[in-house]
């Protein structure tokens, strides 16, 4: 069962989250056995609008924007003096990502158990890199972990902003790119047909490399929609497999 619970820590400071228990007595032992004083605690229902939010947080991710606000305010926080577990529970109230909602209750859930929030970022992959794992491990062994995320977030800010330009770089070619691409089916689909029917009048013997831009041009004028079809499939085809870790090492290695 899935409760909701408001307590006390042992500096007299309120904090909420959300636990799983078989019961109400369990999960107020579990809160007594880590020096908590629980206030209340109220089972919670899954109702149809939770549901959606669930299916609608599958879809979502957490962007590289949103991970470096997140790694600023919570070294902002840690060096204001509040605790880890209360800086999360208010970051988690901030955001509106439903998905990036969910790892911070899990992360809160770790530090309230007893763990690090590194072995909590060790959870993620996904949204929290290796570097970023070993960061905030070595600023909780140095007892810097603001320091840590500080340079986590600065670091972060840096990649996003060179990706944001060489993205704004690529716009102008690409669509350029495109523009040809469009242009050049159009003209084998409607140009190179006229051309066909001349060549048949004159009823001469063509070169192979004629003859399979005409059976090009048939084959785009009798099937212009299919052609758009599979172009956009192969685009997307290789935008994945560029973007896939198994072909960055050899990408790797053909560009250092």
């Amino acid at each position: 069962m899935l409760f909701s619970y408001k307590a006390k820590l042992k500096n007299g400071e309120i904090f909420e989250g959300t636990m799983e228990a078989i019961d109400r007595f369990t999960l107020s032992r579990d809160l007594k056995s880590k020096g908590n004083i629980p206030l209340s605690i109220t089972e919670k229902k899954i109702s149809s609008i939770n549901i959606f939010n669930i299916f609608s947080g599958i879809f979502q991710r957490v962007k590289i924007a949103e991970l470096i606000i997140f790694t600023k305010n919570l070294s902002g926080m840690l060096r204001a003096g509040l605790s880890l577990s209360r800086a999360l529970s208010v970051l988690k109230k901030q955001t509106k990502n439903k998905t990036f909602y969910n790892i911070l209750e899990s992360l809160n859930k770790e530090i309230d158990s007893g763990g690090t929030i590194s072995s909590g970022f060790k959870k993620f992959p996904k949204v929290f890199s290796n570097l970023f794992v070993s960061m905030a491990r070595a600023g909780e062994e140095s007892g810097d972990l603001a320091g840590s995320l500080s340079e986590v977030g600065a670091n972060l800010e840096k990649a996003y902003s060179l990706t944001r330009k060489i993205k704004g770089a690529m716009i102008y070619p690409g669509v350029i790119l495109s523009a040809m691409v469009v242009i050049g089916i159009l003209m084998f689909a409607f140009v190179v047909p006229t051309l066909a029917g001349t060549f048949k009048e004159l009823g001469v013997e063509l070169p192979i490399s004629t003859r399979f831009i005409i059976g090009l041009g048939e084959f785009f004028s009798e099937y212009l929609i299919l052609s758009f079809l599979l172009l956009i499939s192969f685009g997307i085809s290789m935008f994945y497999i560029f973007k896939a870790k198994f072909t960055q090492k050899y990408i790797d290695f053909l560009t250092i």
